[in-house]
């Protein structure tokens, strides 16, 4: 009977045959080794990080800086040039920004807000104004400006405030303005529009007050307002308005306050007026030559605050009438 090797003999060889490995005891004895090596390796690498993360902080602060100080200078040079043209800049300093304005001077971290004219400017002293995209106000009333002017600000898309009286704006000059939608408060008073640029003015989305008077308007200028959105005062004092357009006011929801003072208007227009009952602040009717048979088409503003009738036809008789229809109302008479 042959005896068969056990087990533990095969195990015994292939335990020694192991150990008796050098190979395989070098690799044994290099694990701590290369651990060490890949950890030093790691922390070279974090640093490198550190150092690019660093350098690329540093470069993106300094054409930060570049930036500032090119924008500003050039911000200076435009704001000394329309003062020396005969215009007065309002600026609003920064947030504090540190070290950079005591680094550069604050000069460099205001922004113009506001212009104003104290003297005669024409349109190419005004060509520059498209230069200062934070204006909010821009008053240009008496200046000697037209359409090219408007042609400029219709780039400034935070104006807020438009002044226009008394200069050559005219139709094709305001259909610019629609380019500016925060623009809440615009004076064409004593222009060249007649009408036709008003239904792009109307459209405005922010537009709130509206001054036309001693404008020339065609007949057609109340009913080209009325798809204004958001209008809540509205001047046409002096403008010739009258007639059946006047009942076209009514489909401006948000006015409050109408001054269609020193107009040719009769009891008949303000038959058609009398449709504008949204009206809750003011109607003004200065000057009108109307007389007691617009009594009871006036009765129908029976939400208004003020109503003046100084200087128009109204017998006493007739305005002790019209209180006691509108007993919470103002009425400002003679």
């Amino acid at each position: 009977m042959v005896a068969l090797p056990t087990s533990s003999a095969s195990d015994d060889r292939d335990e020694s045959e192991v150990v008796d490995d050098p190979s395989a005891a070098e690799e044994l004895s290099a694990g701590p080794a290369v651990r060490e090596t890949l950890e030093a390796r790691l922390k070279r690498r974090a640093l490198q990080l550190l150092v690019l993360a660093t350098l690329a902080a540093l470069l993106y602060t300094a054409v930060q800086a570049w930036r500032i100080r090119s924008e500003g200078l050039r911000q200076r040079e435009v704001v000394a040039a329309l003062e020396e043209a005969g215009f007065v800049i309002e600026e609003r300093s920064a947030p504090s920004v540190g070290w950079m304005a005591d680094l550069f001077g604050r000069e460099f971290f205001t922004s113009p807000t506001a212009v104003t004219t104290r003297g005669p400017v024409d349109d190419a002293a005004a060509s520059r104004l498209s230069e200062l995209p934070t204006l909010e106000k821009v008053n240009l009333s008496g200046a000697q400006i037209g359409d090219a002017t408007l042609a400029n600000l219709a780039g400034l898309k935070e104006l807020n405030a438009l002044y226009l009286a008394d200069t050559y704006a005219s139709d094709k000059g305001i259909i610019l303005l629609a380019a500016l939608p925060r623009l809440e408060r615009l004076d064409l008073t004593r222009t060249q529009v007649k009408g036709p640029g008003l239904e792009t003015v109307a459209k405005l989305p922010s537009l709130r007050s509206l001054w036309l008077d001693g404008t020339t308007l065609d007949a057609d200028a109340p009913t080209r307002l009325s798809a204004s959105p958001s209008l809540v005062y509205l001047s046409l004092k002096s403008t010739g308005v009258r007639g059946q357009s006047l009942a076209s006011l009514e489909k401006i929801k948000t006015l409050q306050s109408l001054y269609l003072d020193e107009n040719q208007l009769t009891d008949a227009d303000i038959a058609y007026l009398s449709e504008a009952r949204q009206l809750t602040n003011t109607l003004s009717l200065y000057g009108a030559p109307i007389g007691d048979d617009s009594v009871e088409n006036l009765g129908k503003f029976s939400s208004l605050k003020t109503l003046s009738l100084e200087q128009t036809r109204l017998t006493p008789e007739g305005l002790a009438m019209l209180q006691r229809i509108l007993k919470e109302t103002r009425i400002l008479y003679p």
